[in-house]
């Protein structure tokens, strides 16, 4: 897994402490290497640049300093990193999220003012099998946020089978939310629901952008000759 790191900057604006200080305590660490707090290299931070030792933090290498700060100065400093890093790792993990809706979304299509996605698409989103994801369907029918047909799925004979509308799949992920056991499953599927529609509406934009652009373009070279 790829480590999280936090630039010196940042973790000055998390701990609200000044760059002289990060640095001051920097100096601390490196001076006493055998004394109860330590920063190892490669563990807890890496260099970016050489020359002036400028360093990034992973979160065992924030913790650290959070602690030595509380320790030394009788303040929570551990909540101000803890918040940081998972904003931030929610928003790494969203980022596959988003790139898994990009990459499997060739079959949108809009019908009645609303985008749908097939359920090809929609399980590789999701990850999951045609069984598990017919369960969530059913599932959804005994809950406050039913699959409603038309609305939240259609079946479309002219594009070859079952499509989900955006809606239905924010239901769906909240019944894979209720029904998964493995807490990082339904991190994922929760996230599916609730970033598909900004993604969505992004790639939309950017497709609608590129089809002004090339027609701006035509119009343009037809007016040279």
């Amino acid at each position: 897994m790829v480590a999280t790191y936090i630039t010196c900057q940042e973790l000055i604006k998390t701990l609200k402490i000044s760059a002289q200080e990060l640095i001051y305590v920097e100096k601390f660490f490196d001076s006493i290497p055998d004394d109860e707090w330590e920063l190892i290299e490669a563990k807890d931070y890496k260099v970016v640049i050489q020359a002036t030792g400028l360093r990034e933090y992973t979160l065992s290498g924030a913790y650290t300093i959070a602690r030595y700060l509380e320790a030394t100065r009788k303040q929570n400093f551990w909540d101000l990193i803890k918040e940081w890093f998972t904003h931030t790792k929610r928003e790494v993990r969203r980022s596959f999220i988003r790139k898994k809706i990009l990459d499997n979304c060739s079959s949108l299509v809009k019908r009645n003012n609303q985008f749908f996605i097939s359920r090809t698409d929609v399980l590789a989103i999701f990850g999951t099998k045609s069984d598990y994801l017919r369960k969530m369907a059913d599932h959804t029918q005994r809950t406050q946020y039913p699959l409603i047909i038309g609305q939240d799925y259609e079946d479309f004979v002219d594009q070859g089978g079952l499509y989900f509308s955006l809606s239905g799949i924010y239901k769906l992920s909240l019944a894979f939310e209720e029904r998964l056991t493995k807490k990082n499953r339904k991190e994922e599927c929760k996230d599916v629901g609730e970033v598909i529609k900004p993604q969505i509406d992004d790639i939309v934009n950017q497709i609608f952008n590129r089809n002004k652009q090339i027609q701006k373009t035509m119009n343009q070279a037809k007016r040279m000759f």
